[in-house]
């Protein structure tokens, strides 16, 4: 990702959304890329916004390719990663309030809120 701001436009006018999602993306963008898509993410959310998402945990190599350039453990992402993108972007880290999942075992799920 480049550092310009991501904004969405309807009609020529900028709009803000209430909820954005993010199913099996999160772990393919390079560590050093993070911030950027956090950061445009907090500035397209609507104060009190949602951002919901699943994170792989896990390697993904396909022909030699690691996919998953961001799989750390949840651990590393609660406790190192999520913190410090909250405290950057105006973003809480909230409890995942849903049951159902992406997927079972090697990845689990975020809700972040816009302060």
């Amino acid at each position: 990702m480049n550092e310009m701001e991501t904004k969405v436009y309807n009609n020529g006018e900028r709009i803000y959304f209430d909820v954005i999602t993010a199913w099996e993306v999160v772990e393919h963008i390079h560590p050093n890329d993070l911030d950027n898509l956090f950061k445009h993410i907090s500035n397209n959310l609507t104060p009190g916004g949602i951002f919901l998402a699943s994170i792989a945990t896990h390697s993904d190599i396909i022909d030699g390719v690691q996919l998953h350039q961001s799989a750390f453990p949840e651990k590393k992402w609660r406790e190192e990663i999520l913190p410090g993108v909250c405290e950057r972007f105006g973003l809480e880290l909230h409890p995942y309030p849903y049951n159902g999942k992406v997927r079972e075992g090697g990845s689990f799920h975020i809700m972040l809120k816009k302060l």
